[in-house]
């Protein structure tokens, strides 16, 4: 199975970032998220409903 998401970062801070939310208990409190950042910087991250952890990082290449 293949997943596509196309994102816009609109904002000008370097701390912009989209989120693509999965894996999430029923009330979205605890799980992981792929976050970008404008720089095409990827991470995965796990979230407990006040702190980001990451787990995997990796820049993307290319202009899309």
């Amino acid at each position: 199975m293949t997943i596509e998401a196309k994102v816009t970062i609109d904002g000008l801070s370097a701390n912009d970032y989209a989120y693509i939310y999965f894996r999430t208990v029923s009330d979205g409190s605890q799980g992981y998220a792929l976050q970008i950042d404008r720089n095409k910087n990827l991470q995965l991250v796990r979230f407990d409903g006040t702190s980001y952890t990451a787990a995997f990082s990796e820049h993307i290449r290319g202009d899309s």
